[in-house]
């Protein structure tokens, strides 16, 4: 986990400062949060398919790399389509606001999106 967190340049920080910067942020330029998130959450995913190459592997993976994402828990579950496989994230403490919860799901959504 640490040589993750180390490779991404992640920096730990409280919980209830990131929640504070997030909602300052959101009051003055909410578009540009969101797309700071969605744009982390690519490079993220992007790291991370260097190693997992596919969402199923990803998947059997989560464990692994869960401290690296503001949830507390997060579980992914392959759903069958007839287009292609996908993946359903159910993510448990993605924050304390609406605020910090709708930048965690921009930060899911562009992991996703390395994926595509």
């Amino acid at each position: 986990m640490s040589k993750i967190l180390k490779e991404v340049e992640a920096v730990p920080l409280p919980g209830p400062l990131v929640e504070k910067m997030v909602k300052k942020l959101m009051e003055a330029d909410r578009e540009w949060t969101m797309k700071a998130w969605h744009a982390e959450g690519q490079r993220i995913g992007s790291y991370l398919r260097m190693g997992y190459q596919d969402l199923q592997s990803l998947s059997q993976a989560v464990v692994e790399f869960q401290g690296l994402l503001p949830f507390r828990r997060l579980e992914f579950r392959s759903v069958d389509s007839e287009a292609k496989g996908g993946v359903v994230i159910r993510a448990i403490g993605a924050g304390l606001s609406p605020e910090t919860t709708a930048c965690a799901e921009q930060l899911m959504r562009g992991v996703m999106d390395a994926y595509e």
